[in-house]
């Protein structure tokens, strides 16, 4: 209740919703009737909440972005303009050994979940590790296959 308070003020502040009422901003969520990026937002949000793989993920992002900022790494960084600070030093690595599995083993929307994180992050040094196996859906087949013919 208290925190759905600050995020309809911080939505209304950053334009994003047209008054700061909590009680419509859930209920609008709760009832599919956002627009999507606030379906996002509020996803998110909540992740950051609870225990959740994502709030492990922003948190072992925000060591890496710590370690971008010391003095030494800025000086070698500095040498290496093409380089994500600190690629060299730090990467994340997610496993998900269901993701993309068909049910009853996987789950759909702990999929989404992992694209919508990975996308949020897109720039930063974290990797996603999964099986594949005869369980994995075809369009994760197909994303793989994809990538493994580009690379040659």
């Amino acid at each position: 209740p208290e925190e759905w308070m600050f995020l309809a003020k911080r939505l209304f502040h950053e334009g994003r919703i047209e008054q700061p009422n909590s009680h419509e901003l859930y209920k609008s969520f709760m009832k599919r009737k956002l627009r999507e990026e606030l379906v996002i937002e509020v996803r998110l949000w909540a992740a950051m909440r609870t225990q959740s793989v994502a709030k492990t993920v922003v948190g072992a992002l925000q060591c890496a972005r710590a370690l971008a900022s010391l003095p030494k790494m800025k000086q070698y960084y500095a040498q290496f303009p093409e380089k994500r600070s600190p690629e060299d030093h730090a990467e994340l690595i997610l496993a998900h050994q269901t993701f993309g599995f068909r049910a009853p083993e996987g789950s759909p929307e702990n999929d989404e979940a992992v694209r919508l994180l990975l996308s949020r992050h897109a720039n930063d040094p974290v990797f996603l590790v999964f099986d594949l196996t005869p369980s994995t859906s075809e369009d994760v087949w197909y994303m793989v296959e994809a990538f493994l013919t580009r690379r040659g």
